[in-house]
C-alpha cells in the first residue's frame, strides 16, 4: 500500500475496511508507513535518529503503543504537536485525542543512543567497520519504534547518513544520494510495498557491487566485500531462480533485489528486496546456492505473503525450504530427489520434534521457532500436499494464494481453504494429520512372492498411538519392467496383492520419495488376512 499522508477526509467506511479486513496485532491500530532517519558515525556505535510513523486508528483507541528499546528520547510529536507519552519497559505509549471517525495520524519520535541489538556495528571478517540490521524475529524495536510483530505490515523509507567511504544498501530503490560537506553522504531509499517489520533493513560497508536485470526488468544487484568477489559464483543461477519463481507465484513482489554479504547471525536473512548472507559463506569452497534459492522464495512466502502469527511460521520457513530445493527439479531431478531424501533422513533422526504439531502455542523465546518442524517437516507437508492434490491443482493453489493474500497475512486455515477451493476436495484430514497433530508414521512393508497368488504385501503402521491415512507407492520391477502402484493405508495392518508373470522381481517402496515416514522393507512369508 502507498504512503498516505494527506487523505484525512477519506470516508470512515473505506478506512474501516482497510483496518479490519486484515486486523493488525494492536487492535484498532494499523501502521501504514515508517520513515526512518539514521545518522551513523565512524567513531561510535551510537546513532542519532528520527522515525516518522503514519498510522490508521479507530475512534475507540486512545493509545498508540509502540515497541521500543531504552533510547534517550528527545521528542515525541503527534500531528506536529508535542504528545503526551509514557516510556517504560520497552513500550512507548502515546495518548491519542478523541476523534469521531477512523483517521490517519502521524507520530514523530526523535532519539539517540546505542542500539542494544537489531542494528549492529562491528568489524567484518577483514577488520573493516560495518553496520548491518538484523531484525528477525522481533528485534527491530531495538533501533526504531514500531509494532514489532509480522501481523502489522507497512511500507518503509530510509534516510541514512554515513561516512563517504560506505556504500549503503536498503529496502526499495535508491531515490537520491548526496555528498555532504562534512565527509558524510546521505542515501535515501523508499519502498512502496508493504512488508513485515523484521524485513526492514539497511547495510553500510565498503562494498564492491555488480548488477544486471532479471525476470523482465527487475534490477538484480550483488554486494560483497572486495576480497570475496570470487564467491559471486554462488549466485550464477539467481536469474533463472527469479524467472522460475515469478512464473510459479506471480511477478516479483518488490521493486528490486540485492544479494548482500553481511554480518547477520543467520546463514541467510530474507529481508524484503535486500537479502543478507552471512559473510562466512563467502570465500570458501562450499556452495550455498540452496540457501540463495531458499531466501529468494521468502520474497513471496514470508515477505509478501506473511504468516499472521508466529505459530504459523511453517508457512514461511516450510514453503521456502521446499521451493528452495524444488527449483532444482526443473534442471536436475536427481539432485532434487537427493535433497528430499537427505532432508527426510535428517528429520527422522530428530525424534524430539516428531510428537509436536506444526501449529503449537507461540514459545516465550521466538528463536525456538527455528526448528526442524518449521523447516523440514514444513517442507515435507508442502511436498505431500502437492502429491495429494496433483501438480495441476497444487500449482493453481499456489497462484491463488498470491492473488488472495499477496501483501497481506495468512494462516494455515487460509491455505486449507485455498487448496479445497481449487481442488474441490475436503482436506481437513490432511491438515489435521500433518499440521495440527504430531506423530510421524513408521511403516513396515513385508512381502512374499507366491507362484499361485502372486506378490503378497502387508503394510503395518507402527507409530503410536493413532493410525494415519497414508498413500504408499509400491514399485514392482519384474524382469526389468517397472510397474508403479499407489495404495492408501488407513488401518494398522493392510494387505495387498498383485499378479506376477516372473520370479525375477524387485520391490521398491516410495521410489519417488513422496512420504515423510520411516520405512522398513522386509521379505517374509505371512498369512493373507485383513485385520
Amino acid at each position: 500500500m502507498w504512503r498516505k499522508t494527506v487523505f484525512l477526509n477519506i470516508s470512515a467506511i473505506i478506512l474501516f475496511t482497510h483496518l479490519f479486513a486484515n486486523p493488525p496485532q494492536q487492535y484498532g491500530i494499523d501502521i501504514d508507513h515508517y520513515a526512518i532517519q539514521i545518522v551513523l558515525s565512524d567513531s561510535s556505535d551510537d546513532i542519532a535518529a528520527k522515525t516518522i510513523i503514519d498510522f490508521f486508528r479507530s475512534p475507540e483507541v486512545r493509545t498508540l503503543r509502540l515497541d521500543f528499546a531504552e533510547f534517550a528520547i528527545d521528542s515525541v510529536l503527534l500531528n506536529g504537536k508535542i504528545a503526551d507519552s509514557k516510556f517504560e519497559n520497552s513500550k512507548l505509549d502515546i495518548t491519542l485525542p478523541v476523534v469521531r471517525d477512523t483517521t490517519i495520524s502521524q507520530v514523530e519520535i526523535t532519539y539517540h543512543g546505542k542500539p542494544a541489538d537489531g542494528l549492529i556495528g562491528k568489524n567484518n571478517k577483514f577488520g573493516r567497520r560495518t553496520f548491518f540490521v538484523d531484525n528477525w524475529p522481533n528485534r527491530a524495536h531495538f533501533w526504531f519504534p514500531c509494532i514489532d510483530h509480522p501481523r502489522d505490515k507497512a511500507s518503509v523509507s530510509m534516510r541514512i547518513t554515513a561516512p563517504e567511504r560506505f556504500k549503503i544498501v536498503a529496502n526499495g530503490p535508491l531515490t537520491t544520494k548526496q555528498n555532504n560537506r562534512d565527509g558524510n553522504s546521505t542515501w535515501f531509499f523508499s519502498s512502496k510495498q508493504t512488508m513485515p517489520v523484521y524485513c526492514m533493513v539497511f547495510g553500510a560497508a565498503e562494498f564492491s557491487t555488480m548488477q544486471q536485470t532479471a525476470a523482465g526488468q527487475l534490477l538484480l544487484s550483488y554486494w560483497f566485500f572486495p576480497k570475496d568477489s570470487a564467491a559471486v559464483r554462488n549466485f550464477r543461477n539467481t536469474p533463472q531462480m527469479l524467472a522460475y519463481y515469478s512464473n510459479r507465484f506471480g511477478v516479483f513482489p518488490f521493486e528490486k533485489l540485492a544479494l548482500v554479504q553481511a554480518n547477520t547471525r543467520f546463514g541467510g536473512m530474507e529481508n524484503a528486496g535486500a537479502i543478507f548472507f552471512n559473510e562466512k559463506n563467502f570465500g570458501g569452497r562450499l556452495s550455498f546456492e540452496v540457501t540463495v534459492a531458499h531466501e529468494i522464495v521468502h520474497q513471496w512466502f514470508g515477505n509478501w505473503i506473511t504468516p499472521a502469527a508466529w505459530n504459523h511460521l511453517w508457512l514461511s520457513e516450510g514453503f521456502a525450504s521446499y521451493f528452495g530445493i524444488q527449483f532444482f527439479e526443473k534442471y536436475d531431478k536427481s539432485r532434487f530427489w537427493k535433497l528430499l531424501e537427505n532432508s527426510r533422513d535428517r528429520y527422522l533422526r530428530q525424534q524430539k520434534w516428531h510428537e509436536q504439531a506444526l501449529t503449537q502455542t507461540e514459545p516465550a523465546n521466538l528463536f525456538d521457532m527455528l526448528n526442524a518442524n518449521n523447516y523440514t517437516k514444513g517442507l515435507w507437508v508442502v511436498h505431500m500436499l502437492r502429491n495429494e492434490l496433483g501438480d495441476s491443482f497444487f500449482w493453481q493453489s499456489m497462484q491463488a494464494v498470491g492473488e488472495k493474500f499477496g501483501g497481506k497475512n495468512w494462516t494455515t486455515e487460509d491455505l486449507q481453504m485455498i487448496c479445497e477451493a481449487q481442488s474441490g476436495r475436503q482436506l481437513g484430514w490432511f491438515f489435521d494429520q500433518w499440521v495440527h497433530r504430531g506423530s510421524i508414521p513408521r511403516i513396515v512393508v513385508r512381502y512374499f512372492q507366491d507362484d499361485s497368488a502372486g506378490l503378497q504385501v502387508q503394510i503395518e503402521q507402527k507409530q503410536s498411538p493413532a493410525t494415519m491415512r497414508l498413500p504408499v507407492d509400491i514399485t514392482i520391477i519384474e524382469d526389468g519392467e517397472q510397474h508403479d502402484y499407489r495404495v492408501v493405508c488407513r488401518r494398522r495392518v493392510e494387505f495387498f496383492s498383485w499378479p506376477l508373470r516372473s520370479s525375477n522381481i524387485k520391490i521398491v517402496v516410495d521410489r519417488n520419495i513422496q512420504l515423510l515416514a520411516g520405512i522398513k522393507l522386509v521379505r517374509q512369508k505371512f498369512t493373507s488376512k485383513n485385520n
